[in-house]
């Protein structure tokens, strides 16, 4: 397929971007760092547009030295009080560098860049295509962009049935005038084949053609026990001789720590070698006092040797030692969605076994990759912990087949997987 590709192909890529201390910031510089390494980098030519922060100032910068084919260009800002217009820096920029395809990153924050659900991307999108400029939009964090799950989240906050269920409508609308103006939806998923992007295409009304599936991306890295990285979390945490149950991520309410605290206390009653850290920060307010009462628990259950967090972003050259040192990665959310989720890939990267609820529409048909459970179901997940923990050779099987998966699931390629979306869309007729 490389015939169908222009001399050059030019992509703008609309993204958060390190060190935003974002997921899909993470997410998106793993993807461009495949993309340098892969054979279409010289026939390649990108620009990377994101966010204006206060750690990140306007700016326009080589991602890689004395490599103009990528560029970093910081334009724009939701902290602005112009930021539902800031779309017309997208634009300019678009406008100035004449791509061929405008590719964006959909994070799960609504609206996290303009507006409230992202309305302003709608009239970008129109401009777009009065240019012919083909847009593709990947969309992460699967399943809350479905009109069901933005009612609950209503009804949560407000209380009113009716207000939900207007929210609803006015989300199924957007969301459908969205989906149909761009020219390619890409569905964040574990591994292809999910039935999550069936159902999306289906609320949505997508034609098979028009939608497709972008598996997340796994690092190419053997987990190492003994780097000094690793001592210097053990040292710091002061961890040493404990089994590690790793809990990694944003802190948020609806990821059911409260639930692992809770089947930590039981599972010490047949090992006390064990270690449950939570490691990862809280943004909002909301967030800090989830944090703080995860925090009261530990106290209540007399778990102060057994619970540690780690309450801050954990530096992108720190995170691989976090893997490296756990014997299994606990997902045990109760509500929120697990689905596009970095920490669940990077264990798939390195091995490490994952016990996570099916709270998830991605979770179920995954049983062979990941140790299942029902969500709030403390003596479920009790009983999982001590299965894997005890048991030297059941962590070894999963670690094999999660290895086999990584390889099937490389970021080398995952970033040919998206060159074969934009070559297919540059050779369609609108």
């Amino acid at each position: 397929m490389d015939a169908a590709l222009p001399r050059v192909l030019k992509v703008c890529l609309v993204t958060p971007y390190p060190p935003q201390e974002k997921g899909a910031a993470e997410y998106a510089k793993m993807f461009v760092d495949a993309l340098h390494r892969s054979a279409f980098q010289q026939r390649l030519r990108m620009r990377i547009i994101s966010e204006v922060t206060e750690k990140c100032p306007r700016s326009r910068t080589m991602l890689y030295p004395s490599e103009e084919n990528f560029i970093l260009e910081r334009v724009y800002s939701d902290k602005s009080p112009y930021k539902n217009i800031s779309f017309l820096k997208v634009f300019k920029g678009v406008i100035e560098d004449k791509p061929h395809i405008v590719h964006i990153y959909w994070p799960g924050d609504y609206g996290g860049l303009l507006g409230f659900l992202g309305e302003p991307f709608l009239i970008l999108f129109a401009l777009l295509r009065l240019l012919s400029v083909r847009v593709v939009v990947s969309i992460h964090a699967m399943p809350r962009w479905f009109p069901k799950f933005m009612e609950k989240e209503a009804l949560r906050r407000t209380g009113s049935k009716i207000l939900a269920k207007a929210v609803k409508a006015y989300f199924f609308i957007f969301m459908f005038i969205f989906c149909h103006l761009a020219n390619r939806i890409l569905i964040g998923v574990v591994r292809e084949g999910s039935p999550i992007t069936r159902r999306f295409a289906e609320c949505y009304r997508i034609q098979e053609g028009k939608i497709g599936e972008e598996p997340h991306g796994c690092l190419e890295i053997k987990p190492d026990r003994d780097t000094k990285i690793v001592q210097k979390i053990r040292r710091r945490l002061n961890i040493f001789e404990k089994k590690v149950v790793l809990c990694f991520g944003f802190i948020r309410r609806g990821k059911g720590f409260e639930y692992a605290i809770r089947a930590l206390a039981e599972t010490i009653k047949l090992d006390r070698d064990i270690v449950l850290l939570i490691a990862g920060k809280g943004e909002s307010e909301r967030e800090r006092s989830y944090l703080a009462g995860l925090k009261g628990l530990v106290k209540e259950l007399n778990l102060e040797g057994h619970v540690v967090f780690d309450s801050r972003f954990i530096p992108r050259e720190e995170v691989i030692g976090y893997f490296s040192m756990a014997e299994v990665l606990l997902l045990p959310y109760s509500a929120e969605p697990v689905g596009f989720s970095g920490p669940l890939n990077l264990a798939i990267s390195l091995g490490v076994p994952v016990i996570a609820t099916s709270a998830s529409e991605q979770m179920p048909g995954l049983e062979e990759l990941v140790k299942l459970v029902p969500p709030r179901d403390v003596e479920a997940l009790k009983d999982a912990l001590s299965e894997v923990l005890s048991s030297e050779i059941l962590r070894d099987e999963f670690k094999a087949k999660l290895l086999s998966h990584a390889t099937r699931y490389g970021w080398p390629k995952i970033a040919r997987r998206v060159i074969e979306a934009y070559m297919c869309l540059l050779a369609k007729e609108d």
